[in-house]
């Protein structure tokens, strides 16, 4: 593989097509269809291998537990389809260290907190679930619900990310 397939692969396809267009489009001008065909079959390479590739990232949105299940669901049904295969890119924030033994003094407190205090998923979700609630039936019939569901979830992603046994 080229770089100017590498290039395209890793998110610039667009960029990468119109300058091989353009070159190919110049050998062919000059009468120089040898090159100018190398640089049509590299065209065409390149598409097939762009057209195998659907790549999704999820950016700003992976604090959102339904955007990445909505992102989720359409990478599934895009790979059950037999469309091939289908990247989700999700950025994660880890709260403790990797292991027990990782005390994550590479960033502080005051960071951590500002991180939970404004993009926290769970809480997010909670905040959407209670915006539904109001509209409905009213966030008291659903506030234990949520509480619970909140603490479940909690208690999943900590023993996850202790090494606990936890069904996903």
């Amino acid at each position: 593989m080229n770089p100017d397939q590498v290039q395209a692969i890793l998110g610039e396809p667009e960029a990468v097509m119109a300058d091989l267009q353009h070159r190919m489009m110049a050998h062919a001008e000059r009468m120089e269809y040898e090159k100018a065909a190398e640089f049509r079959n590299q065209i065409s390479a390149l598409s097939t291998v762009l057209h195998q590739q659907s790549v999704d990232t999820v950016m700003d949105k992976d604090v959102d537990v339904l955007a990445v299940k909505a992102a989720a669901k359409k990478a599934a049904d895009h790979a059950r389809s037999g469309k091939g295969p289908y990247i989700l890119e999700m950025k994660t924030y880890r709260y403790r260290g990797h292991s027990m033994s990782d005390p994550a003094k590479y960033r502080s407190r005051d960071e951590v907190q500002a991180v939970r205090d404004n993009s926290d998923p769970i809480e997010g979700l909670k905040t959407e679930l209670e915006a539904v609630g109001e509209a409905g039936a009213g966030v008291d019939h659903h506030a234990g619900r949520i509480d619970l569901a909140q603490k479940a979830l909690r208690m999943h992603v900590v023993a996850r990310q202790d090494g606990v046994g936890v069904v996903a």
